[in-house]
């Protein structure tokens, strides 16, 4: 699955409710977000030449869910 794949998955409803539950302080700047995300499913995918793997890791502390977000490179 590539990045267009996966918002052509989600609706922006729910991902602007996800961006405001998980970051209160950005809810100023939702319309850039919103911007952003209707600007990338217009993206044409390209081929990911460098095996690049998009990893998420869930990272809980102090009773507060986060996420890691990383890309590898394979040789």
């Amino acid at each position: 699955m590539n990045i267009k794949e996966l918002f052509f998955k989600t609706l922006w409803q729910d991902v602007e409710k996800a961006l405001i539950k998980l970051y209160p302080d950005q809810k100023e700047n939702i319309k850039t977000y919103k911007k952003v995300y209707k600007n990338v499913k217009c993206c044409k995918p390209t081929t990911n030449s460098e095996k690049t793997t998009i990893c998420i890791d869930l990272v809980s502390q102090d009773k507060e869910t986060c996420y890691d977000v990383y890309g590898i490179e394979k040789d």
